[in-house]
């Protein structure tokens, strides 16, 4: 059977530092050949996304297969080489004092791990050392790692992970105790870039201890900087506890949303005709102003009128986009019905519109209108006798006629007085 790929790798991992990449010595001439060392680490799997404390044993050999007496090794430094993926943490330098000949001791070299880091990853470390006191003696070491992702002990939560640009805002880190040992000494610091915002609360916090399977939630106060309205801002947190006996840090940054503000006001209303007279239809117009940080985009204004009112055309009415320091006249017409009677009435009218996160916003503004009498034209009918003819001339020739024979009865009148005088 093939061993497989993960075997292969783990078993690479493991093999201790052997090649020398580069190794230089310096001193007073003649310089004296530097003792036989080997470094090796136990720790061939590490873990991403968080600080690793990887032991590293140095032996001493001495001066093998001789008969000299090789000096010890004298104000040791370990450090790493960064490679993609690793990254010193802290000071990066891990001290040994003095090693003799034929003895070992252990440097402890803390290594943060991307979490993108790739499942293998070849590197080297860099050891400095003095020997006879005037001698010393420079050399890189090869070694590689297989990296995982592993259960962690502590686990963070940021709420809320939306925060407007330009405020002060209150999050709330909640740091969670996963394991069944208890974390003592837990140091939280929280860090933003300095053109993302700035931390109000004192940092690092200190907590003496979380319990196994528990919780504990810290207050801080972060201040968004206005010109993030339209970007992201990355807050860094870095935790340092001690799980049991060994030291352990947890790095992570959380990605929040910035929002800018959108102040949108309705004012100005006007009602066409002023006073109504049911039924019939009338308008409201209003002026809708943006005096935010951030344009509103999808603007909707939807009318919600009382009993008796119906909303003359659409429901609602799109309006589009309204910039910063920017303002647009809207006009939404109605129908009122015969049931209306005189008084005011309030009509409520909900602005929709979407920020640059793409979020639903609503506000409301209220607008009032005078309901009058009932129009008279509306409830009696007024009879009218009317006259046409293609030519227009016909109520003449009436009256011409009308004259006519009122003079002819004005005749007759006349001559039968005359007759009853004779």
């Amino acid at each position: 059977m093939k061993p497989s790929l993960s075997i292969l790798v783990a078993a690479l991992s493991i093999l201790t530092i052997a090649s020398v990449v580069f190794a230089g010595t310096s001193g007073p001439s003649p310089v004296p050949p530097p003792p036989s060392f080997t470094i090796t680490s136990p720790t061939p799997v590490l873990c991403r996304g968080m600080v690793n404390y990887i032991p590293f044993t140095i032996t001493n050999n001495g001066y093998p297969n001789t008969n000299g007496k090789a000096p010890p090794m004298q104000n040791i430094e370990l450090s790493l080489v960064a490679t993609k993926g690793l990254y010193a943490a802290g000071n990066g330098i891990a001290p040994v004092s003095n090693i003799n000949p034929n003895a070992a001791a252990i440097a402890t070299l803390p290594i943060f791990v991307g979490a993108n880091a790739s499942a293998f990853v070849p590197t080297s470390v860099q050891i400095i050392y003095y020997y006879d006191a005037l001698y010393s003696d420079t050399e890189l070491r090869n070694i590689s790692f297989t990296t995982q992702q592993c259960p962690l002990p502590l686990s963070l939560d940021i709420s809320p992970y939306i925060l407007t640009s330009g405020t002060i805002e209150n999050i709330t880190l909640t740091l969670r105790n996963n394991g069944t040992a208890q974390l003592d000494n837990v140091s939280v610091k929280l860090s933003v870039p300095n053109s993302g915002g700035a931390l109000l609360t004192s940092q690092p916090v200190q907590i003496k201890s979380i319990a196994p399977n528990s919780t504990i939630s810290l207050n801080e106060r972060l201040y968004v900087a206005e010109n993030q309205s339209d970007q992201s801002t990355p807050l860094n947190v870095t935790v340092n506890f001690y799980n049991g006996n060994q030291l352990e840090q947890i790095s992570s940054t959380h990605t929040l949303l910035a929002s800018g503000i959108i102040n949108m006001t309705a004012s100005g209303f006007t009602t066409s005709p002023s006073v109504i007279s049911p039924p019939g239809v009338f308008s409201v117009s209003f002026i809708l102003t943006n005096i935010g940080t951030s344009g509103a985009t999808a603007v909707m204004v939807t009318p919600l009128p009382p009993k008796g009112f119906t909303v003359y055309g659409s429901n609602s009415t799109f309006v589009g986009s309204v910039g910063i320091n920017a303002q647009t006249p809207v006009t939404v017409s109605f129908i009122t019905s015969n049931a209306v009677r005189s008084g005011e009435y309030t009509i409520p009218i909900k602005i929709s519109y979407l920020n640059n996160l793409r979020q639903n916003i609503t506000k409301w503004a209220n607008t009032t209108v005078s309901v009058g009498a009932p129009s008279a034209l509306n409830g009696t009918r007024v009879a009218q006798f009317r006259t046409s003819s293609p030519g227009g001339g016909s109520g003449i020739i009436i009256l011409v006629l009308i004259i006519i024979i009122a003079a002819l009865a004005f005749l007759l009148y006349s001559e039968r007085k005359k007759r009853r005088a004779k």
